[in-house]
């Protein structure tokens, strides 16, 4: 439901909506926002049919262009494609394109 929101209507509007809110948990508050993009990512992979995960990744992507920071998401940081036994294109090697640490 949350992807969907996110396709249909501007980041900015349920971003902020969403980090209006706190939550306690184990003692510390945390914003609605934390919580939600912790679990979303946590949850990715076990997202079924090609019409959630499509409507999943361009949520996510919206949410990365909008310019969400400071939250930090279990899993490892990619740095360095071919050593997280990532495909590396020889347009990207020629290019020196090198994907961007998100934190």
């Amino acid at each position: 439901m949350f992807a969907i929101l996110l396709v249909i209507h501007t980041p900015g509007e349920i971003l902020s909506f969403c980090s209006n809110i706190q939550i306690a948990a184990g003692g510390h508050s945390q914003t609605g926002l934390e919580v939600l993009l912790k679990t979303w990512t946590e949850t990715f992979e076990v997202i079924q049919g090609y019409s959630e995960i499509r409507y999943s990744v361009v949520a996510l992507s919206r949410v990365f262009e909008y310019g969400v920071e400071g939250i930090m998401v279990k899993g490892d940081e990619i740095t360095e494609p071919s050593k997280a036994g990532r495909i590396v294109t020889r347009s990207q090697r020629r290019h020196g394109i090198i994907f961007p640490n998100r934190g």
